[in-house]
């Protein structure tokens, strides 16, 4: 029994330190930035609809996946990941612009203009959890994403045809040869309008 208590006594105390090995750079860091004026964790979400997720490659330190607030600037994105190519390869003016969800962001000095943005594929939106856009994909796009069939695909880009943008996701209901189990399940992987 008092083995356990010790063992118990030890798992505890390395749990605290762990944390507080985790938590003082993060404290660390707060700090500089408040001395700095900084305001903390400006990418930092509250809402969900906010994120906007994009993927950086080429010549830069930190590549990957990043899922920022909307609105960030192409700027903000550099300083993240900082790139290993001279800084004033890029324009001023497309630093400025806002990052778009869904888009690969390739950074090259080898690049005309030192940077290129690619859409994302549907496979590559779904292995990031990104909403495919019912009303921009197309019917091989549609064909794509999990249960839908060629016919189902079909269907959606003809009833977009007709009947102008999807408004909303329940619209899906109203097209004639989609079951209620597609439509539910196309409500995981689709939104309408970007996100």
């Amino acid at each position: 029994m008092k083995a356990l208590a010790e063992t118990s006594s030890h798992l505890v105390t390395g749990m605290v330190v762990l944390a507080f090995v985790i938590a003082l750079p993060l404290f660390y860091h707060l700090w500089q930035d408040a001395r700095a004026g900084a305001k903390p964790f400006p990418e930092l979400v509250t809402r969900p609809a906010s994120l906007l997720t994009v993927m950086v490659s080429g010549e830069v330190g930190n590549p990957g996946v990043y899922q920022l607030n909307s609105g960030t600037r192409i700027r903000r994105l550099l300083r993240m990941v900082e790139p290993r190519f001279p800084a004033g390869l890029i324009e001023a003016r497309r630093l400025d612009l806002p990052l778009e969800s869904g888009r690969h962001y390739q950074f090259s000095s080898r690049l005309e203009a030192g940077m290129r943005v690619i859409p994302l594929g549907i496979r590559e939106k779904l292995v990031l959890s990104i909403p495919v856009d019912l009303n921009s994909a197309s019917a091989e796009e549609l064909d794509a994403l999990p249960y839908v069939s060629k016919k189902a695909a079909r269907l959606i880009v003809e009833y977009r045809r007709q009947h102008g943008p999807l408004q909303d996701l329940d619209e899906l209901s109203g097209i004639k040869g989609l079951g209620r189990k597609l439509v539910k399940s196309l409500k995981r992987y689709t939104s309408v309008g970007e996100r």
